[in-house]
Order: structure tokens, then C-alpha cells, then sequence
């Protein structure tokens, strides 16, 4: 094997071996990390290590439970649960879509849309004219995107 370069030689940076040839030397280059030996943390990182898991496995208990009780709510959008001061609303109620705008298409056609009004062309009472005026310049209502409606659920 050739020697080991120095942890600050420019050479050392590009290997693909330099986190298992150098270890720890790489913590103690001076001005490339700011990390120092802390072992007194080290329970604190068994301790969030043994803990994950668990955040883990209740998120995924509590996607369940939420996908049992949209499949129990079917079709109903508000449900109350309990009684008096105890009560727990559910609501799982459709809600539409944002609605978006064409802009860019809005823009090109109402700017032709000036300009034949700049020139002064009158087309009342010319029945083509008109026909064909709709067709391309239709009401600003038809370049609106309606979004795709979704279903929120919410426990009170």
C-alpha cells in the first residue's frame, strides 16, 4: 500500500477511501470543521436512537386510524361524537379545487382584444362578426383551471 497523504493534502480530498484511511484525523484538520469530540452526549443519542422507531411506528398507527375513519365516515361531511361538554366533531367535508388562471393565454388575447378596440371596428349588428368575435375572444370565465377537489379531514 503507498503511504497515507496527509488529512490536509489536496489529494487526500478527492479519494474515495479518505473517511476510512483518515477517521478520525479528519475531525482535528484545523479550519475545515468546527466538530470536537463529545461523548457525553453519547446517551442522549441512544436515547433519540431508540425513540425514532416509535415516532415512526405511531405516525403510521395514526395514518391508519385516520383512513379507517374516512372509510367509516363515507359520504357523510360532519359527524358529532360524544355528548355534552365531551362532544368531538369530524368533518370530512369535499372541498374544491384552487382555481387558477391562464394568464399567459388571458394576456395574448385581450391584448388583440385592445388593439380592435383601438382601431375602432364595430361589429354590433353584424351577426358574423359577432359569431366570430366570441370564438376568439371568449369570456375571460373560460381560461379559468378548476383545481381537482379534495377531502380534508378534521377532528375537534
Amino acid at each position: 500500500l503507498p503511504d497515507r497523504l496527509e488529512v490536509d493534502d489536496f489529494r487526500c480530498s478527492g479519494c474515495s477511501w479518505r473517511r476510512t484511511c483518515q477517521g478520525n484525523a479528519l475531525i482535528h484538520v484545523s479550519g475545515k470543521s468546527d466538530l470536537v469530540q463529545a461523548e457525553d452526549i453519547r446517551p442522549l443519542l441512544a436515547e433519540y436512537d431508540e425513540r425514532k422507531p416509535l415516532l415512526d411506528e405511531a405516525t403510521e398507527l395514526m395514518d391508519e386510524t385516520k383512513e379507517a375513519l374516512k372509510t367509516a365516515l363515507e359520504n357523510r361531511p360532519a359527524v358529532c361524537v360524544g355528548w355534552a361538554e365531551k362532544d368531538r366533531k369530524v368533518y370530512y367535508r369535499s372541498q374544491d379545487g384552487r382555481v387558477s388562471w391562464e394568464t399567459a393565454e388571458l394576456v395574448k388575447k385581450y391584448e388583440a382584444l385592445r388593439s380592435i378596440a383601438r382601431g375602432g371596428i364595430g361589429i354590433t349588428g353584424y351577426a358574423e362578426a359577432e359569431s366570430d368575435f366570441d370564438q376568439n375572444y371568449p369570456p375571460a370565465e373560460t381560461f379559468k383551471r378548476q383545481g381537482v377537489p379534495f377531502r380534508t379531514l378534521k377532528i375537534y
